[in-house]
């Protein structure tokens, strides 16, 4: 909803570009591991963000080391097979 009606500027403050199109979370928060839920931008909509992996940051690195790599398998997959795509209704 925050994406849908403020854009990308709404949450650009609390994300790090990790990869073309695959950005993380990064909040600033003082526990001792953030979570840090791997994302982009659609793939269907101009309003919707995606969630592809889950990690955490660890001593400033993104743990697991194969979150990149699994959101891009996540993201591959959601392409070819629209049917594995779920919509939130908060």
């Amino acid at each position: 909803m925050l994406y849908e009606l403020s854009g990308e500027r709404a949450i650009a403050s609390v994300t790090q570009e990790i990869e073309d199109g695959l950005y993380v979370f990064r909040p600033a928060v003082k526990s001792a591991q953030p979570l840090a839920p791997v994302f982009c931008l659609g793939p269907f909509s101009d309003v919707e963000l995606t969630f592809l992996s889950g990690a955490v940051w660890k001593d400033e690195v993104l743990r697991p080391y194969s979150a990149k790599g699994e959101a891009l398998e996540n993201l591959e997959k959601l392409r070819s097979d629209r049917s594995l795509r779920e919509l939130w209704k908060g």
